[in-house]
């Protein structure tokens, strides 16, 4: 878990070449050789589930307003930077299944019995992130790889307090910003049979620090350059 190789995760898929969170973006981290490629997951007012970080569709397509309040259809007529569709979570999950682990950032609570069953409907190999406690409960429950983004959250116990919480809810990993890992977090969460992640350094520097306290995981908006990074520096002291 704490091997000092560390995994890489292509944040929104390789969104350098494509708009994030969009179906070319997963295909082209697939063909870039990405393992692991992580999207953002939202519900339409009619349950159906694409792939968007924001709650609204200005920043990142030509829609007005809340995914929330629009169905499916009419979805079709909005576009992403490059004139596709939004994809659909059953989409994605078909690009990779066999070739890599879709990591799914679920953003809302009520989505996980949803996003389990879209998972399990496609044999994908898929890992659910959330910052919703009752997601990361939920896939537990059912047997998926579940980790709890915790960024900025530490509770007046500290960290051996926010590890037991993952613990009881059956994480297997809990996801930090840069600025909170210190070795007494990953002590902690080492201690408690967690695996540690971090999102979303994007310099060496950070990368470095991070594989020196031997986190499983981190994401990045440059994949290839980080994992080209890690194939070649060389071990950190002690290791």
């Amino acid at each position: 878990m704490y091997a000092w190789t560390m995994l890489v995760v292509a944040h929104r898929g390789l969104h350098t070449s494509a708009p994030e969170n969009s179906l070319a973006a997963v295909q082209a981290a697939v063909e870039a050789g990405c393992g692991r490629i992580e999207v953002d997951v939202r519900a339409t007012a009619d349950g159906h589930l694409v792939l968007m970080h924001d709650p609204t569709l200005e920043r990142t397509t030509t829609g007005e307003g809340a995914i929330l309040d629009l169905r499916a259809h009419e979805l079709g007529a909005v576009r992403l930077g490059d004139g596709s569709p939004i994809p659909s979570l059953h989409e994605a999950l078909e690009v990779c299944r066999d070739r890599a682990v879709l990591c799914i950032d679920v953003k809302q609570p009520d989505l996980g019995p949803a996003v389990v069953e879209a998972v399990d409907a496609t044999g994908a190999t898929a890992e659910v992130w959330s910052s919703h406690r009752e997601v990361v409960a939920k896939a537990a429950d059912r047997h998926h790889f579940a980790a709890w983004i915790s960024h900025g959250i530490m509770p007046a116990g500290g960290v051996d307090e926010l590890a037991d919480e993952a613990t009881q809810l059956g994480a297997l990993a809990v996801s930090f910003f840069p600025a909170d890992l210190m070795p007494s977090v990953t002590e902690a969460c080492r201690r408690a049979a967690l695996g540690v992640m971090s999102g979303t350094p994007n310099d060496r520097k950070t990368w470095a620090y991070l594989r020196r306290l031997g986190l499983r995981a981190v994401v990045t908006d440059r994949p290839i350059e980080c994992a080209d990074w890690l194939a070649h520096a060389p071990r950190p002291d002690g290791w």
